[in-house]
């Protein structure tokens, strides 16, 4: 999913820039029904596993993206209670994953 995004992302960027580089393939996707996403951070762990951390409305999304063509959620971890908001910022430090939202 994640990279799914990064590729849409990169092709948007390139038609607004007027480039001309459009090989790129969808190779998987992940369903998110019923929940707004916002920012997506790539992580990589000591073994070469890349993780997607994708912000939803409900918290964050941590998804396996080892084998492009079949991303897998591994863990959903909620967002604490609270105002809910669907923008969140996930940044990642060394082995650590920081969310911050602007609901309060």
């Amino acid at each position: 999913m994640l990279k799914n995004i990064f590729i849409t992302i990169l092709v948007l960027s390139s038609v607004f820039a007027k480039a001309q580089n459009f090989n790129i393939v969808q190779r998987g996707s992940l369903s998110y029904t019923g929940k707004e996403c916002a920012n997506i951070c790539g992580y990589v762990d000591t073994t070469g596993k890349e993780y997607a951390l994708v912000g939803v409305q409900t918290g964050m999304s941590i998804v396996d993206v080892s084998d492009p063509d079949n991303p897998v959620q591994i863990k959903s971890i909620p967002w604490p209670p609270g105002p809910s908001q669907s923008w969140k910022e996930i940044k990642v430090y060394k082995h650590y994953a920081y969310v911050t939202s602007e609901a309060g």
